[in-house]
């Protein structure tokens, strides 16, 4: 195991990744941002990415462990 640093976008969650994370389906997550239920994701170009913390903190959850290891 190599000891790296951690980027950005590792520490981010995809759509999958949020979706498997609070028990729905990747299609209500997006429901769920236009409702105004969850944040607006971070937009890198054709990457879309939630951050685990502002995700918890909307949604009153804790982060998962690894935050973006799910």
């Amino acid at each position: 195991m190599t000891n790296r640093p951690t980027t950005i976008l590792e520490t981010l969650m995809t759509r999958n990744q949020l979706a498997k994370w609070v028990g729905c389906s990747p299609r209500t997550i997006d429901n769920w941002v236009r409702a105004g239920s969850l944040p607006e994701p971070i937009r890198f170009g054709g990457l879309v990415r939630w951050h685990p913390g502002k995700v918890a903190d909307h949604l009153g959850i804790p982060v998962p462990a690894g935050e973006g290891d799910v």
